[in-house]
């Protein structure tokens, strides 16, 4: 138990082919990147120079006072955390948790040194827990420096509802007596009429290569089990409303604490205050990071990430 638990706590984390975090949640905001010029905002004085942990720091700083501050009038995020964690692809992820012992990730980033070909990269982890853990909500920040660049990536999932026939499963707490044992009686009944069915029916699937019921595909490894039997997107209108609140929130203290920081190390931020204004501009709009491309051609506005994966996010 022991080993498992420390598998399931290590600060490396695996992003497949649709770019989501695995574990992370099925349903996957649009990325907001945004590219910022380190320009000074005096030509007479350099930029400090800072790295990329320094930056991250300061956002989880920003984070973890959100809403808890000595004058604050409001609860702060439900069930909410910050960590610093690696994202790597699956394949990599998979070949180093097979070896006989996992050597501890190196959270230390870049610094100001480049991250092109590197695979492995430093990640704050911003995550808030509500609906008892139905509805789970993570921001992940990526910053990276280039070619007189900093280009900041957020990455908004949304952990969904598990499927209902799963949230039965806790019935037999609310149970005592003889109706727990007529329960436990007629689930056994049922599961020796639909068992070898249902074995026949997974054994048809991954012959024939086909979806399941209901249109769960079967997944290749890695897999969350969580993630494999959630919902594609939150449905409930308030479950709904708090994860799209939620990410706004993690995200527009983000934005703050990037331009506070940026501006004590003396860098124009001009640009990465028009590229804020536009993504949140989106959200308002379109109820995601991202517009739709044809919605901002001709704006003047570049260096806001645009992709066409199908948008989420809205309530």
């Amino acid at each position: 138990m022991a080993i498992i638990s420390n598998e399931q706590t290590r600060l490396e984390l695996p992003y497949d082919h649709p770019e989501t975090f695995v574990g992370a949640g099925r349903y996957v905001w649009g990325v907001a990147d945004i590219g910022i010029p380190l320009k000074p905002k005096d030509p007479e004085v350099s930029i400090k120079p800072f790295g990329e942990r320094e930056l991250l720091r300061r956002m989880g700083d920003a984070l973890k006072e959100l809403g808890r501050g000595a004058r604050e009038i409001t609860d702060p995020l439900p069930g909410f955390s910050v960590t610093e964690i690696l994202g790597l692809p699956s394949e990599l992820w998979l070949r180093r948790t097979r070896v006989a012992k996992l050597e501890l990730p190196d959270l230390r980033g870049r610094g100001r040194r480049s991250p092109s070909s590197m695979p492995d990269r430093l990640y704050l982890r911003a995550q808030c827990v509500s609906w008892d853990g139905q509805v789970v909500v993570t921001l992940y920040a990526h910053a990276a420096l280039e070619a007189g660049e900093l280009r900041l990536t957020l990455r908004p999932h949304v952990m969904t509802p598990l499927y209902n026939e799963l949230r039965a499963t806790d019935s037999p707490a609310a149970k005592r007596g003889t109706r727990l044992y007529g329960w436990v009686v007629l689930q056994g009944l049922l599961d020796a009429v639909h068992g070898p069915l249902t074995l026949w029916r997974l054994l048809t699937r991954l012959a024939l290569g086909v979806q399941s019921d209901g249109g769960r595909a079967e997944e290749k490894d890695p897999v969350s089990l969580r993630d494999r039997y959630s919902t594609e997107e939150v449905t409930d209108m308030h479950q709904a409303d708090d994860a799209k609140r939620h990410v706004v929130l993690m995200q527009t203290c983000v934005f703050r604490a990037v331009s506070a920081y940026l501006e004590e190390l003396g860098v124009d931020t001009v640009a990465y205050e028009r590229q804020v204004a536009a993504v949140i501009t989106n959200i308002q709009v379109y109820g995601d990071n991202n517009a739709p491309i044809q919605n901002i051609a001709g704006s003047g506005i570049s260096n806001v990430g645009q992709d066409n994966k199908p948008q989420g996010g809205g309530s």
